[in-house]
């Protein structure tokens, strides 16, 4: 199953508590919408979520990517233009989300060549350094 909520700017993180309800979805995308790193409490309750669109969620902090470290059907995760995130919450995604083969971080600040250099068994990490 598959959710786009992208653009919608008044979704709030008690909102996204309501997708718990979605026990089978796999793909679900938040980009441009105000979500914090709280909604990732409520994203955990979703066990068989694979690919998830987070794209210029500005709100987003490290905190809440490490909180997706024990995420483990993750595949594909777009962090791109997320202004809170820096390098080192990617490079805790990186590190512990297992299954992940898809990462884009183009357009995050403070990125530098330490992250492409990580984790180099990844099948796709997009970037612009």
């Amino acid at each position: 199953q598959e959710l786009d909520l992208s653009g919608c700017v008044e979704l709030s993180d008690a909102a996204v508590k309501h997708l718990m309800l979605l026990r089978k979805l796999q793909k679900l995308s938040l980009s441009g919408t105000r979500i914090t790193s709280q909604a990732f409490d409520h994203l955990l309750q979703l066990p068989e979520l694979r690919v998830l669109g987070l794209r210029g969620c500005n709100l987003i902090a490290d905190a809440g990517l490490r909180m997706l470290e024990v995420y483990p059907s993750l595949q594909e995760i777009d962090l791109a233009e997320c202004g809170g995130v820096t390098e080192r919450g990617v490079l805790a995604v990186m590190r512990g989300v297992r299954g992940l083969v898809r990462l884009d971080v183009s357009g995050c600040k403070g990125m530098t060549r330490d992250v492409v250099q990580c984790c180099p068994h990844y099948l796709h990490l997009q970037h612009n350094l």
